[in-house]
């Protein structure tokens, strides 16, 4: 505890010296086609923004220069806790599957 509590007051300093400003005004990257997005990830490398609908049911991909929007599912499940590649180039998700009633992961 004691160290937690020594960590916490040497980040605080930094946190408020900090210079923390935008660059730009902000825009929107996609909404504007009537659907709902959330869980947005940022590539490691910062170029595209992985992200789920509604339900976590499919994943999209988005360049942050505005100038693509890739489907890549439209699986159930497939947005719930998928990860980026260390390089960027790929996206690991788990979907469901339904026999009947029965739900598999």
């Amino acid at each position: 505890m004691k160290h937690l509590i020594t960590i916490f007051f040497l980040i605080i300093p930094v946190m408020l010296v900090a210079d923390i400003h935008t660059v730009g005004s902000p825009y929107i990257l996609v909404g504007n086609d009537g659907n709902h997005y959330m869980q947005p990830r940022w590539s490691p490398d910062g170029s595209k923004i992985a992200m789920t609908s509604a339900n976590y049911r499919g994943l999209w991909i988005i360049n942050t220069n505005k100038t693509q929007t890739v489907q890549l599912s439209d699986e159930r499940a497939a947005g719930f806790g998928f990860e980026w590649s260390r390089d960027s180039r790929s996206i690991v998700a788990r979907v469901a599957k339904y026999d009947g009633v029965r739900r598999y992961d």
